[in-house]
């Protein structure tokens, strides 16, 4: 995975910098906006949010937002700011993973599901989402390596023992 430049700092050099209590304000409109459905009015107010700067929560629900308006590029940015925040969270690397898989850039989803599960071998979902996008490209004995290191570490998940049987 390819950490990038600070997506924040174009934004923090245009405009002007808040106060921690203007931020709160924009995260908490961005939230609102959630609730109703209203994507792009959540981006533009959780982006407005960190003009305060580098706030891991505000960070987290942009790089979401970001994911599910598709705008891959700054939701990549995001996830990687925050792996430089925190290295060793696994659902940072397994998100970024889903964005690379819905990007259609295949091998970086690989590397990024891969540190996932490097950095916590009990967690499962990154192997469950590995295993399958090796289904996917109809590489079934990867997908099974996979599923059988995932059951290693964690023998008793439905969800890897399901795919594991739908493996044939």
């Amino acid at each position: 995975v390819y950490v990038y430049q600070n997506y924040y700092l174009p934004i923090r050099q245009k405009l002007e910098p808040i106060s921690q209590a203007q931020a709160d304000e924009y995260y908490r409109l961005a939230n609102e906006a959630l609730q109703k459905g209203d994507l792009k009015t959540a981006e533009d107010n959780f982006r407005q949010a960190l003009r305060a700067g580098d706030n891991q929560l505000y960070l987290e629900k942009y790089a979401l937002v970001t994911y599910q308006l598709k705008q891959f590029d700054q939701s990549i940015d995001s996830y990687s700011q925050l792996i430089l925040i925190k290295n060793d969270n696994a659902s940072y690397w397994n998100s970024v993973g889903n964005v690379y898989r819905d990007a259609g850039k295949g091998e970086e989803a690989i590397k990024a599901y891969q540190k996932a599960f490097e950095t916590d071998k009990k967690f499962v979902v990154a192997y469950s989402n590995l295993a399958n996008l090796y289904l996917l490209r109809n590489d079934k004995e990867k997908a099974r390596e996979v599923v059988e290191e995932g059951l290693k570490n964690n023998p008793n998940d439905k969800n890897l023992v399901s795919i594991g049987k739908n493996i044939k």
